[in-house]
């Protein structure tokens, strides 16, 4: 995960931890101070899309 903060980093974006089983989602890295926390909301309203893609 460490990785992935750094890459987060150097692209300027935020990481967000979608746990499935739980339906829960957390920062793992906040690149910006102002994101916006209703991403959470969304992801989860959209889980079972999000969960039918690959992404890499």
């Amino acid at each position: 995960m460490n990785n992935i903060a750094k890459l987060a980093k150097i692209l300027n974006a935020d990481v967000i931890f979608l746990n499935s089983v739980q339906h829960t989602t957390n920062f793992l890295y906040k690149n910006n101070r102002d994101s916006n926390n209703g991403i959470h909301d969304f992801l989860l309203n959209k889980l079972d899309l999000v969960l039918s893609h690959s992404y890499t």
